[in-house]
């Protein structure tokens, strides 16, 4: 056997070391390792590279020389039940071989100078800050092929000696952002064929010796790989249903481009499309010499589509809104800032003599002529109006008179009141404004209520009040509400 016994052996011809016989045959002689799992069981005796391989299995054991750790002074070693221990000559090397034990939980009294712990192909579950207390020299630890779903915050903080760690062939769902405290030693990670979906920001920051990462055969889509800071040396992300979203796959790709000497499964990583057909990443974005999408996935534009869609429609109806209510609109705004927007002289009106004519009660005359007329006339003439008595010719036909006196005003302004409803001539006038109206197809009658309105109106005078917008005598902004109704 090559165990903790025969290590002279192995060095009986070396200079400085020899005392006995030269062992001429030395080359020719084999052994037989009793720990060989990661290595070939039969070797040249002289070719066995290091004391690691020169062990010894140990049950129970008293060491000469005592550890002390947290206060703690242990001497006495045992292994733990349904495992096989072995330490090399010095017991600076110690192995806790558990692997396949059918065991559920982590054995509680693994010797505290372990340095390598199988437990590999049991039916652990879950592993916590308890699983693995007091092992300070504790190197390379295998968990690969359990049922592990959960690795909480702490399980490792102890374990700052730990080289190479094992989680491969698990449940594993998601890595906290703290799971990996306290591993700054670390330079191998198997975390490879799990069900890892989700990896917080920052969960591999506390792995600064970390050389090798096996992240291949999980549910990883979305996870920004291209955080990794610094790249391991080796890295395997294949397997994993990648999203083909682009703006995902451009970062992903430029990314790749830069690290494909790290990326060992680089030509087999593909991404999965919304019919859940995979392709190779190589081949799901055209990329130019710039750097630049070319052809983008038409399920990546859905989003940017649909606002551009319901920015569209917004505006539309704000147009629409605009056009229905222009006048409100704009009355509003000729009301507070005293400004006109897209006021014109309409078609037809540059050539009439008045601005304005006015309808009224001679029983109204009194309002008419001495404050209504003085009100849109101003001092500087801002409004040129007809009046009956001023401006009409009077002759035996009134009524063309008043026709004709219509057509040369641009507006044609009704003061209605009690008297003009009870007078026939102003009722006539009405009907008069009305046929007007329908001849040239467009409004441009102000009513202006003076005073109370008779309840009993027929029933077309009642509709035209109802179907045309007015005037109230008396309303604090009449006189602004006016002059916005007049022509440009």
């Amino acid at each position: 056997f090559c165990d903790c016994d025969t290590v002279w052996l192995r060095d009986i011809n070396l200079e400085g070391k020899r005392k006995y016989l030269y062992v001429e045959d030395l080359n020719t002689i084999s052994c037989k390792r009793h720990y060989a799992k990661y290595s070939e069981p039969y070797l040249n005796l002289t070719s066995v590279p290091a004391t690691d391989d020169f062990l010894c299995p140990f049950a129970n054991f008293t060491a000469t020389s005592c550890y002390t750790h947290r206060n703690v002074t242990k001497c006495d070693y045992t292994c733990p039940e349904k495992c096989n221990c072995y330490r090399d000559q010095s017991w600076s090397y110690v192995i806790v071989d558990c692997e396949d034990r059918n065991l559920t939980e982590v054995p509680s009294n693994v010797p505290v100078l372990v340095s390598r712990v199988a437990l590999q192909r049991n039916h652990l579950q879950q592993l916590d800050e308890h699983s693995f207390e007091d092992l300070p020299k504790l190197r390379f630890l295998h968990l690969n092929h359990n049922l592990i779903w959960m690795v909480k915050d702490g399980t490792f903080q102890s374990m700052m000696e730990l080289k190479e760690l094992y989680l491969n062939g698990n449940k594993i769902q998601s890595l906290s952002k703290r799971v990996f405290t306290g591993l700054s030693n670390l330079t191998k990670l198997h975390l490879h064929n799990n069900h890892i979906f989700t990896i917080s920001n920052n969960t591999f920051a506390p792995l600064t010796s970390l050389q090798e990462l096996r992240l291949a055969g999980n549910r990883l889509s979305t996870w920004p790989v291209w955080a990794l800071d610094p790249v391991p040396s080796r890295l395997t992300l294949s397997k994993n249903p990648w999203s083909c979203d682009c703006n995902h796959m451009t970062q992903y790709r430029l990314w790749l481009q830069d690290s494909a000497s790290s990326v060992m499964d680089s030509q087999d990583i593909e991404c999965t499309k919304d019919d859940n057909k995979t392709m190779p990443l190589m081949n799901c974005v055209t990329m130019s010499t710039t750097n630049k999408i070319q052809d983008f996935p038409l399920a990546s534009q859905i989003p940017l589509l649909a606002g551009i869609i319901v920015a569209i429609v917004v505006i539309i109806t704000i147009i629409i809104l605009i056009l229905v209510f222009r006048q409100q609109i704009q009355m509003c705004i000729y009301l507070r800032y005293g400004v006109s927007l897209f006021k014109k002289t309409e078609d037809g009106d540059e050539d009439k003599e008045y601005d304005a004519f006015i309808s009224y009660s001679n029983d109204d005359e009194d309002f008419t002529v001495n404050i209504l007329a003085p009100g849109l006339q101003g001092k500087d003439g801002d409004f040129k109006l007809c009046l009956h008595h001023r401006d009409l010719v009077v002759g035996p036909n009134i009524t063309e008179s008043i026709m004709e006196a219509m057509e040369r005003s641009r507006r044609i302004i009704l003061v209605l009141s009690e008297n003009f409803f009870k007078s026939e001539w102003c009722r006539c006038e009405l009907k008069t404004v009305y046929l007007q109206m329908m001849k040239d197809r467009r409004k441009r009658v102000i009513l202006i209520v003076y005073g109370d309105v008779p309840a009993d109106l027929d029933p077309e005078m009642k509709l035209y009040l109802k179907t045309n917008t007015y005037l109230q005598w008396g309303d604090r902004l009449f006189w602004q509400k006016l002059r916005f109704a007049m022509p440009a």
